[in-house]
């Protein structure tokens, strides 16, 4: 499998409508996500059925992600952890 980068990541996800979240840290987060849009710094999508159904997200640092395929771990900025991973419905 051919690593992509950060950029080409971000436009393969713009065209996708849904997600998956897997929250390492607070797993009653994890789920799926509904896409309200997706540009180059942040994300904001919706949790269906939460209490708090909006969530907007930026985009970590190119050095506080890890992608593999269709799947971006988002990296704690202190320790460098596994904090969330997104997966998006793209070939990878």
């Amino acid at each position: 499998m051919t690593a992509i980068s950060l950029a080409e990541f971000k436009r393969r996800a713009a065209k996708c409508t849904t997600f998956e979240v897997e929250h390492h840290r607070f797993p009653d987060r994890t789920g799926p996500r509904v896409v309200d849009s997706i540009s180059s710094s942040r994300i904001r999508a919706t949790r269906p059925g939460a209490e708090r159904p909006e969530t907007n997200t930026e985009w970590p640092r190119a050095s506080l992600c890890r992608i593999e395929g269709n799947r971006i771990t988002f990296l704690h900025d202190r320790d460098g952890s596994d904090f969330f991973t997104y997966v998006f419905p793209f070939e990878a």
